[in-house]
Order: C-alpha cells, then sequence, then structure tokens
C-alpha cells in the first residue's frame, strides 16, 4: 500500500472526510473493495479501488477512489473493469 497510497490520497482526500486512507485500507483487506494498479516498465502508474454495491434495483460496480499519472497509458482498463463488473453481476459502472 505505501506505493499507491499516494496516487490514492487525493482522491480520498475528496470524499469530504466520508473516507479516509485506513478505512480504505480496512475495506480492502476485508475484501469489500478492490485494488487495481497499472504498472509500466516496472513503476505503479495508477491505482483505483472499486466496489460492487447492492442497490433496490441493480448492482453497481462503484469506482470510488482512482489516481494516478500519464492517463492514456491507463485509460484501456476500463474495458477490463467492465468485464469484471459484468462476471460479478454489474450492470452499471459508477464513480
Amino acid at each position: 500500500m505505501p506505493q499507491v497510497a499516494p496516487l490514492l490520497e487525493p482522491a480520498i482526500e475528496r470524499a469530504d472526510g466520508r473516507w479516509d486512507l485506513y478505512s480504505v485500507i480496512g475495506h480492502l483487506m476485508l475484501g469489500q473493495m478492490h485494488l487495481w494498479i497499472s504498472v509500466n516498465n516496472g513503476v505503479i502508474e495508477a491505482a483505483a479501488c472499486t466496489r460492487i454495491i447492492d442497490y433496490p434495483k441493480m448492482r453497481v460496480l462503484s469506482l470510488p477512489f482512482l489516481g494516478g499519472k500519464v492517463l492514456q497509458n491507463w485509460l484501456h482498463f476500463q474495458a477490463q473493469l467492465e468485464a469484471w463488473g459484468r462476471a460479478h453481476g454489474c450492470k452499471e459502472i459508477e464513480g
């Protein structure tokens, strides 16, 4: 987590006090969130956290935290997130 925390912290700070780094780590450790990373030449360029939310009428893959550098190098991972969400019964991605 020390390598991805600096990438995620700006997004977590924008949560207006609803989350902090430790609560995100706790959810990751409990399997309530999933951590995705983009690595280029051995360097972590981006990190994202996802979680599945069951709304009354729909299951959704939520992308609450995302951060990194060189957007064009990891934007293509959206297709992987969509496929993973579909495989888990999600109808949409929100973030």
